[in-house]
Order: C-alpha cells, then sequence, then structure tokens
C-alpha cells in the first residue's frame, strides 16, 4: 500500500470497474470533473470537485499577444 487516496479527473463511466476495486481496497476516492458526472461512478467517490469551481484558483492564465499582420 504506496497511498490511501486516489484522485481521478474524470466524469466517465469507463472508470467505474477501477474505482470498484480500490474500493474494495479501502481506498478513499476524489472525483474532479467537469460538466457531467457518470451516477456509475459517483457512488464511489468520497468527495467530488467540481473542476470549474476551482479552475481559477488551479490554472495561470496568460494573456496571448498577437502579432500584428
Amino acid at each position: 500500500d504506496y497511498y490511501d487516496t486516489f484522485a481521478l479527473f474524470s466524469g466517465d463511466s469507463d472508470f467505474s470497474m477501477l474505482l470498484r476495486f480500490l474500493k474494495s481496497l479501502n481506498k478513499k476516492i476524489i472525483l474532479f470533473y467537469a460538466g457531467r458526472i457518470s451516477y456509475s461512478i459517483k457512488n464511489y467517490a468520497d468527495l467530488l470537485v467540481n473542476a470549474q469551481k476551482i479552475k481559477s484558483s488551479i490554472c495561470i492564465l496568460k494573456e496571448i499577444k498577437k502579432n500584428p499582420v
């Protein structure tokens, strides 16, 4: 056991078998999602985080200057 918490940045149901396996090992699961989240993985989460709500805190936004043509 090298870790106790798993963080997933997805709302896709393709991860449901993985999350079920991790729960069977008593791992904590944090799901970061943007938009919709599958019901089949939502139930495995110990913590749900809407990435859109924390975007300004975790992203560095740069203004790109356009060169005049």
